[in-house]
């Protein structure tokens, strides 16, 4: 009994270490983009100390890399029950949910991230944007905040902060918060895009133009950058030139519903009715499809306010 007292913890460690070197060498594929090939050898890890909660975490990695969510959250849920203090599991759990479009559970994970680790800059900018997709725009302001605090040049946090008080219908801070995103990173295109968005509201056209223009200039695929642009064309009234950026927005992404029923409107004012009509009809589709229930009540009133000649309704943004 006694020698079986000493060999065993020995086996034990054994085990564990062995298990540690897997999860080395499957890190590796993970990095290599090499999933499954990872995902065989935290298997093995597994089987030889399935104790050990980070060969669980770090297979619902891999699982998350190829999309398999049931699989990702089985073993996230696995490495918090033999570690129920492991904030990166939460937080990536939390982004499993979130993928999922499950805000309410998401902000139940990274709120437990943060009490794991109350420094944990991603959890609180994880759960801004699960708050932002609830409407709560009050308490995604303070969660980008803190990322901020926590980390001065979050520039994703900046360009939330920013997304939000777009929300929110204050403008001027809006464009504030993009500003500090574009300071710290000059080569931000989301950033110039949604600053483009802030001039935009505040009926700054000529501004927002310079602003989506230089978001093309630093992604020459930024879609939503040219669909924008037409959207300030077309309040300077300047229907060609609208066409011709919702054009090139649609060549880069010809799924866009916004651009396909802002096009229409575009063409409604240019007295191009059939392709109007085509572009609208076009947008519903896309709608139902992609069923996004609130753009394909605000495509049909348009198109029935259109029926009936009253006045043409408003282009719509892209936000990113």
């Amino acid at each position: 009994m006694i020698i079986l007292g000493l060999i065993l913890p020995a086996v034990l460690e054994y085990k564990r270490n062995l298990a540690i070197n897997y999860n080395r060498k499957a890190k590796k594929l993970y990095q290599t983009r090499q999933y499954e090939q990872a995902i065989e050898i935290y298997n093995q890890a597994i089987q030889v100390y399935p104790n050990l909660a980070s060969s669980y975490y770090n297979r619902g990695n891999c699982f998350f890399a190829i999309n398999d969510y049931q699989q990702v959250l089985q073993n996230y849920n696995h490495a918090i029950k033999l570690n129920s203090n492991y904030p990166q599991a939460y937080n990536s759990r939390g982004n499993t949910y979130y993928l999922l479009a499950d805000y309410v559970q998401a902000i139940a994970d990274y709120t437990q991230a943060i009490k794991c680790n109350p420094n944990y800059e991603q959890a609180y900018y994880n759960r801004g944007n699960a708050y932002y997709n609830l409407s709560e725009y009050r308490k995604a302001l303070a969660d980008f905040s803190q990322a901020i605090q926590l980390n001065p040049n979050y520039t994703e946090s900046y360009n939330n902060l920013g997304n939000t008080y777009i929300a929110l219908n204050q403008y001027q801070q809006a464009i504030e918060s993009y500003d500090k995103a574009i300071n710290i990173n000059p080569s931000y295109a989301q950033a110039y895009n949604n600053r483009g968005n802030g001039y935009y509201y505040l009926n700054n056209f000529v501004k927002a133009i310079g602003n989506y223009a230089k978001a093309i200039a630093v992604d020459s695929q930024n879609y939503e950058a040219y669909n924008n642009r037409g959207n300030a064309y077309y309040a300077l009234q300047k229907y060609k030139e609208a066409l011709k950026n919702y054009n090139q927005a649609l060549t880069l992404c010809p799924n866009h519903i916004e651009t396909y029923y802002n096009r229409g409107l575009a063409q409604t004012k240019l007295r191009q009715k059939q392709e109007a009509i085509a572009d609208l009809q076009k947008a519903v589709q896309l709608a139902q499809q992609q069923e996004n229930q609130l753009l394909l009540e605000v495509i049909k009133d348009a198109i029935e306010k259109l029926q009936i000649n009253q006045e043409i309704p408003n282009v719509l943004p892209s936000q990113s």
